[in-house]
């Protein structure tokens, strides 16, 4: 009996001390998981970020475009025009080119004391198919970009945004690029207030990274293996910056001492938006001799741009329809009107031995001692937006854009290019030196909506280039791989035709 009753108390004891190290060995009580939560002060895909009051949306597009007829890479200023550039060495103008983009966005808001604070960044990729400038180079175009990055609070804007200058945006309406004032795609650098003042009222004053153009260096120089020519550059530039015989870039920059000054004035009602602008843009140049420092350099000039624009609804014809539009003008401020080609890049279009060009600058200088004579241009955009359906809708849209250059500056352009001094070898020499021109063109897009993020659709452009310096051309020296095609050189400046298409495929994702 003693027995089984030591058993059993030991029996007794043993699970004790099991369940007591049991007990020891059950995890801590979790503490309650903090789910994501949406936030829905600003609309769909926002959600609070975990401890915090911030709310963010990751969003972002992918996109696939193919295009035939457009030159280079479907954007650039280069197009092959109707009669086609019979080279198979020079392969600046293809035929046909692929892109592809994918981009990630990230936008923060937060309501402080002073307002809703918000953050935006978009990061992305592009590539660029049969991007072969010249002989020999048939590599792709592969790039990383960042075309957003600022930040917003109590009317302040700050980082890179759209131009406050635009209203006009040419990705609404075509696929295409053409030429306007619109930043939207790239960007621009700025720091801008706006003002409130009721009613859909409002006022901005904006001072963004100047929207430069080259300045024409027309000044003769004999230094040995140099020859001026301001429209050699615009050539001879097109093609990625061949190496030339007999040629000095002549369109150049001076330093950049100050902002430009945008001012905005804009009203936004029901019915739609209308905006009245204005910049301020100051043009330097180079040294009158841009091999010796102690030629000195004209004095710099402030140039100007006006515009007006406006996003008028068009519910009454159809729910969803809208017709837009954009006038400029300006001296010394070309890349208000035409901000695609940026920097030496003057619109051109080539076929077979023959050439259309306008030349694109801020301003001209000749001799030592003379001063910058602004280049007049100016621009019109306009397009009307249908919508037939849910699933379709069709663009139609247009642009015109000219330049012109007053008689001072075309008399430094005719003694540097048709007549240049003795020592001079200018690439070209043309026997017509008027270098006033312009391009319009007209398009038309159709989407079908696969669904509310998805859309494919075709976009169809005929351009005209009515060309400065039309007439004959003299090609005095070797002009890189065209000197190998076409009976090695250019003959003929005169207007061309093109027609452009393009197939894309696109998916947004919490735009």
């Amino acid at each position: 009996m003693k027995m089984v009753k030591s058993l059993l108390l030991g029996s007794a004891a043993g699970l004790v001390a099991v369940a007591g190290a049991q007990a020891a060995d059950l995890p801590v009580k979790a503490k309650p998981v903090e789910y994501v939560k949406v936030c829905s002060l600003y609309g769909a895909g926002f959600y609070y970020m975990p401890g915090t009051d911030i709310c963010i949306k990751v969003g972002g597009y992918v996109r696939a475009q193919a295009y035939w007829g457009s030159g280079n890479n479907g954007t650039a200023s280069a197009v092959e025009a109707s009669g086609g550039l019979n080279s198979r060495v020079l392969q600046g103008t293809n035929d046909f080119v692929y892109r592809v983009r994918g981009n990630v966005t990230i936008d923060t808001r937060q309501q402080t004391e002073y307002g809703t604070l918000r953050t935006y960044t978009l990061v992305g990729f592009q590539h660029d198919g049969g991007n072969n400038f010249g002989a020999g180079n048939t590599s792709d175009a592969v790039a990383l970009y960042a075309n957003r990055g600022f930040i917003q609070i109590a009317g302040f804007t700050a980082g890179k945004a759209q131009s406050f200058y635009d209203i006009f945006s040419n990705p609404a309406v075509s696929y295409i690029s053409i030429p306007g004032s619109d930043t939207g795609d790239p960007g621009e650098m700025l720091f801008a207030y706006t003002a409130q003042f009721g009613n859909g009222f409002t006022g901005t004053v904006s001072l963004e990274d100047p929207r430069r153009t080259e300045v024409g260096n027309a000044a003769p120089n004999t230094a040995a293996g140099v020859g001026n020519g301001v429209v050699n550059q615009a050539f001879t530039n097109q093609w990625g910056g061949l190496s030339t015989t007999g040629t000095f870039p002549n369109q150049q920059y001076g330093e950049m001492n100050a902002p430009d000054i945008v001012g905005v004035l804009r009203v936004d009602q029901a019915w739609g938006s209308l905006q009245l602008m204005g910049a301020a843009h100051e043009v330097s140049a180079n040294y009158y001799d841009s091999t010796n420092v102690a030629s000195g350099h004209p004095s710099d000039k402030w140039g100007f741009a006006v515009g007006f624009g406006g996003l008028i609804k068009a519910d009454a014809l159809s729910p969803g329809d809208l017709f837009s539009f954009q006038l400029n003008y300006g001296e010394g401020t070309t890349r208000y009107m035409d901000f695609t080609p940026g920097g030496s890049g003057s619109p051109y279009y080539v076929s077979g031995n023959s050439i259309g060009t306008l030349l694109y600058t801020d301003g001209i200088y000749g001799p030592a001692g003379t001063g910058i004579e602004l280049t007049t241009a100016w621009n019109i955009n306009a397009a009307y937006d249908h919508v037939w359906n849910q699933k379709w809708k069709t663009s139609l849209y247009g642009f015109v854009v000219g330049v012109s250059y007053d008689s001072t500056a075309k008399n430094y352009i005719q003694n540097i290019q048709c007549t240049p001094p003795a020592g001079t070898a200018p690439v070209f020499k043309f026997a017509n030196c008027d270098p006033d021109g312009n391009q319009w063109g007209i398009g038309s897009r159709t989407q079908f909506n696969i669904n509310a993020s998805t859309y494919l659709g075709v976009d169809v452009l005929y351009r005209r280039l009515n060309t400065g310096f039309a007439g004959a051309v003299t090609q005095t020296a070797a002009f890189g791989p065209y000197s190998n095609v076409n009976g090695g050189a250019i003959t003929q400046v005169k207007d061309q035709d093109a027609v452009t298409a393009t197939f894309r495929i696109h998916r947004d994702f919490l735009p």
